[in-house]
């Protein structure tokens, strides 16, 4: 508000006005409010603010001859009177008593240049500050044992006030002085033929920076044992409603928490029985991530390896047996196309009408051929050779083979995607099986003049570097309810096919640690996607076999 050896700042003691306008309306217990600066020049300011009926004024005010800031420091402090005509503090017993304090204000030399004086009615804070509780009457009293306040004009139960003083009121003429003194700061007496509790405890106010002032209050309460009683019988009878609603809500809670339980352990028995009686399709729910939710999901990995266990099992007694069969007819088959040979040159020299039969018959013996072809991989896969293997020109030679076809019903096979494509570690013959099989699955998908689009990128696959080759045809497509079936063993909708292609292109896929998966919409085409490693590193060359994704 002011620099060292000037006047005080008149906007800054307006500021400061302001505030303390604001504060006065806050807070109902202050009457009266005055704050006194001198400057170096020996010119001073006085700050006042007044409530009068409830209605407070802040005005900054000329001095008055003869006050400064020192009388002002020199006034009693402590419990007074207050004369809100005269605005005056007394020590009369006439007026409303008040407990007065005044502050010195340091500069930054730490000398004084100012004090604040404040006037706070005491009946007013006590009534914010004690607000007795049911059955609870509170009392104020000064050294002297006279009321400062009360929170009922009787206390409690049947001991009447019979004077406005505290130590003739509750005879306590011979511990008054150890309660002052802190001898004894607390006391609770009980007064059985008026069947009433007192409890009282010392209270001090300390005014001054070195405590000078010292101002000791006495605080009591009384209450009426009959109530207490009462009150004693209330809170036991909450206690047992307490006590019995906290028992049924465990109850409760242990109930719902034992079928919360018990449900999913229910449905694991359920799921455990038709796993046993040989249903191994089957989805166990596990949204949590607890006990239950952890062995959920390990009987779900168990039925999918029985069933996959199962359907390798079964593949390979039907494989034995393709095996077996195939070697037999395909011997017998030897000689019957043997002897075809010859009959079509005898009938080729003689030139008669029975040439078209022998090429008829030798065009089923080859087809028979390759069918016994395909179940012989299919039993004897055999393992894979690496090497470092060109995938487009493997891409090219598989289209080449597959020529007569492609122009039997004038198919367009196109190629999109990397100019050039990397070299893998694979196995080229399998590669080759692999992408005439699928070409071979396009080929007869697709209408006559169809064509058949082979897209190529590089990529990475389970951060591993990586080629991916799309065949997609504009054939009819293949319906949801099949599709999961095309990669089965002896599973086919061509009328001449074996069910062994896509099969055996999933093996040799498997092999070569890549992925194969199907893309089909009915009317939409079919897009067969494989996926393979640039590289074998860090696998054995043992065969696995393929997940269908």
């Amino acid at each position: 508000m002011m620099e060292e050896n000037t006047e005080p700042s008149v906007d800054g003691f307006q500021k400061v006005a302001d505030q303390l306008d604001i504060m006065m309306r806050e807070r109902h217990a202050y009457r009266q409010v005055k704050m006194l600066l001198d400057s170096g020049t020996g010119s001073h300011r006085v700050l006042v603010s007044l409530r009068n009926d409830n209605v407070v004024h802040t005005m900054v005010d000329q001095p008055t001859a003869n006050w400064n800031f020192e009388s002002l420091l020199a006034e009693k402090q402590g419990l007074r009177n207050f004369n809100e005509q005269t605005r005056n503090l007394s020590d009369e017993t006439s007026g409303e008593r008040v407990f007065f304090v005044s502050i010195p204000v340091r500069g930054k030399d730490r000398n004084v240049i100012g004090a604040i004086a404040v006037v706070v009615a005491i009946d007013q804070v006590f009534r914010t500050l004690g607000k007795a509780h049911d059955g609870i009457a509170y009392w104020i009293a000064d050294s002297d044992g006279q009321y400062l306040y009360q929170s009922r004009p009787e206390t409690s139960g049947s001991h009447t006030q019979k004077a406005a003083n505290a130590i003739r009121d509750f005879q306590l003429a011979q511990t008054w002085d150890q309660v002052l003194s802190g001898a004894k700061p607390q006391l609770i007496m009980e007064f059985p033929a008026i069947a009433t509790m007192l409890g009282i405890r010392r209270a001090t106010l300390n005014v001054g920076e070195g405590n000078e002032i010292e101002n000791v209050l006495v605080v009591g309460g009384v209450i009426s044992l009959v109530e207490l009683e009462i009150k004693a019988a209330a809170l036991q009878r909450q206690l047992a409603i307490a006590v019995a609603s906290i028992g049924l809500l465990m109850l409760l809670t242990l109930s719902v928490s034992t079928s919360r339980l018990l449900r999913p352990i229910d449905v694991l028995i359920k799921a455990a029985n038709r796993i046993a009686s040989g249903d191994q399709n089957i989805v166990i729910p596990a949204n949590n991530n607890d006990e239950i939710g952890t062995l959920s999901r390990a009987m779900t990995r168990m039925a999918e390896k029985l069933r996959l266990a199962g359907k390798n099992s079964e593949q390979s007694a039907m494989g034995q047996m393709a095996s077996m069969i195939a070697h037999d007819l395909r011997n017998a088959l030897s000689s019957v196309k043997m002897n075809l040979q010859i009959l079509d040159e005898h009938h080729r020299k003689e030139g008669d009408m029975q040439i078209e039969n022998c090429e008829i018959a030798l065009r089923q013996v080859r087809y028979m051929e390759t069918i016994l072809n395909d179940m012989l991989t299919y039993a004897r896969p055999g393992t894979a050779e690496f090497d470092w293997v060109d995938l487009g020109d493997t891409l090219r030679a598989a289209s080449v083979s597959l020529l007569p076809e492609i122009t039997g019903k004038s198919v367009e096979v196109r190629m999109e995607g990397e100019e050039k494509l990397p070299t893998i570690m694979a196995d080229r013959n399998k590669l080759l099986q692999l992408f005439q099989n699928v070409l071979g699955n396009a080929i007869y998908a697709v209408p006559e003049w169809g064509l058949i689009t082979i897209r190529t990128r590089c990529l990475l696959h389970e951060s591993q570097p990586s080629v991916e080759i799309r065949f997609e045809d504009d054939g009819p497509g293949i319906s949801p309810q099949i599709a999961d079936k095309v990669f089965d063993p002896f599973f086919t909708t061509n009328a001449r096919g074996t069910g062994l292609g896509l099969a055996i292109v999933q093996r040799i896929v498997a092999q070569h640690r890549g992925r194969v998966y199907l893309d089909s919409e009915r009317d939409h085409g079919t897009t067969v996607v494989v996926v393979l490693p640039l590289t074998q590193e860090g696998t054995d060359d043992s065969p696995q076999s393929g997940e269908l994704s």
